[in-house]
């Protein structure tokens, strides 16, 4: 082969590797929500809870998982993530929201909060 041919060659599988990887790569995870888009998705996850009448059992199973957030969104979430945009979601935002723990704190307050206002109607 000639040395020329070779460099097509390389030059042909870089690309294809620079896009491959531009399409792959983790940057998806790595744009962190905004405050706001985390208030939003602990407002639309509560909500769709309260919907089902799920508070408390939601409540423990966040309780329990609190402390492992950060592995829980990185090992089970993360991985099952692309398969979240078949139901309309963006997979990647909840791995992000799940990374902190005090996202999740404040998901259990807020459905304690619309636990305690439907009690209070009642």
């Amino acid at each position: 082969m000639s040395d020329k041919h070779v460099k097509k060659v390389r030059a042909w599988t870089s690309k294809l590797g620079d896009y491959i990887f531009s399409k792959l790569s983790a940057s998806p995870v790595v744009r962190k929500i905004t405050p706001e888009q985390e208030e939003k998705l602990i407002n639309q996850m509560a909500m769709y809870i309260a919907k089902y009448k799920m508070e408390t059992p939601a409540g423990f199973f966040l309780g329990a998982i609190k402390p492992f957030s950060y592995v829980v969104s990185n090992l089970i979430i993360l991985p099952a993530s692309p398969f979240f945009y078949l139901f309309g979601l963006d997979g990647y935002r909840y791995v992000d929201f799940f990374e902190k723990p005090e996202n999740v704190k404040r998901l259990i307050n807020k459905l304690e909060e619309l636990q305690l206002n439907r009690e209070s109607f009642k």
